[in-house]
């Protein structure tokens, strides 16, 4: 996508995940609730190139972030700094997506491959996680699910209850309405990480900032 936008004579910028791309500097990682990366990279950005106008883009996870960081700067009335909105494949309500995942044949091809990488990248950054406090890395040895990483990790890390109480802080589905800067998000009917029931269509139609496009087929 980068290499694309470079072609068609865009500058890419792209924001790596706290920890992902090399080693954990902080004792805090990421999730779809905290926006704080996104805003800092947009300012900084803006800050650098004030005249350009920025186009966001996330996908899957990014997606989240993305659509929490708008919702978020809408709620507030404040300046997003970006032109424009773009995710691939959010999921829009991750409980649900959650329930999905969890079905035996989505478990056996995604779900625990995912929850192990989870935990893999977890335990990489053992020594500089451990000064958080409340979190036990040797709960992850019980983690079957992306689920079970959430309750036993994310949420720990975020200071929420359990994983359901972090979803329902993280989920974008509830926040169409505040949303004010144009967002158009690409989702298909048959993805597993965003059901089709719960795509927010109808808040969509609502919200003149929002266009969500539902293609039949994501696998293709």
């Amino acid at each position: 996508m980068s290499a694309s936008a470079e072609v068609d004579f865009c500058r890419a910028v792209v924001m790596n995940y706290r920890g992902v791309s090399g080693s954990l500097k902080t004792p805090r990682s990421y999730c779809g609730a905290d926006t704080s990366d996104v805003a800092e990279v947009v300012n900084h950005v803006k800050d650098l190139y004030p005249n350009l106008p920025l186009i966001a883009v996330g996908v899957s996870l990014g997606g989240i972030l993305l659509t929490n960081y708008l919702a978020k700067c809408g709620k507030e009335n404040a300046d997003s700094r970006v032109l424009g909105g773009f995710t691939v494949s959010t999921p829009w309500n991750i409980a649900a997506s959650c329930k999905v995942l969890e079905e035996p044949l989505n478990y056996y091809i995604f779900n625990r491959h995912l929850a192990q990488n989870l935990c893999a990248a977890a335990n990489r950054h053992s020594e500089m996680l451990s000064k958080v406090p409340g979190l036990d890395l040797e709960q992850l040895k019980n983690v079957r699910t992306i689920k079970d990483f959430d309750h036993n990790f994310t949420a720990k890390m975020f200071g929420y209850e359990s994983a359901d109480d972090y979803y329902k802080s993280a989920t974008p589905h509830d926040k169409v309405h505040q949303i004010k800067t144009r967002l158009l998000a690409i989702n298909a009917a048959d993805d597993m990480f965003s059901p089709y029931d719960a795509i927010p269509k109808e808040a969509a139609k609502e919200n003149p900032n929002v266009c969500i496009m539902v293609r039949e087929v994501f696998w293709c």
